[in-house]
């Protein structure tokens, strides 16, 4: 009994562990907005607008779920990720 219940807390942190690190692994730390932000982070949008796919964090700052259409985010993403929108 004592065993079943030893092998379930294991079961149990290992899957806590395993969603955290899943979490994390999400977040990409950059130094300079929009320059350092990797194409992976980023969906063009049929618009072309840009859409952030990933969380970003720029020193204390936590950026996500930002959908942007104009200034230089998108022209810095343009030619950095490509300038067509996906195919529908």
């Amino acid at each position: 009994m004592l065993a079943r219940k030893i092998a379930i807390g294991a079961i149990f942190c290992v899957c806590v562990l395993a969603i955290a690190g899943t979490a994390r692994a999400q977040e990409i730390k950059i130094n300079k907005w929009p320059d350092d932000v990797p194409c992976d982070a980023l969906k063009k949008n049929p618009d072309g607008s840009w859409t952030l796919t990933k969380v970003i964090i720029v020193g204390n700052a936590r950026i996500e779920n930002v959908t942007t259409g104009s200034g230089r985010d998108v022209q810095i993403w343009d030619q950095k990720c490509g300038n067509n929108p996906p195919k529908q």
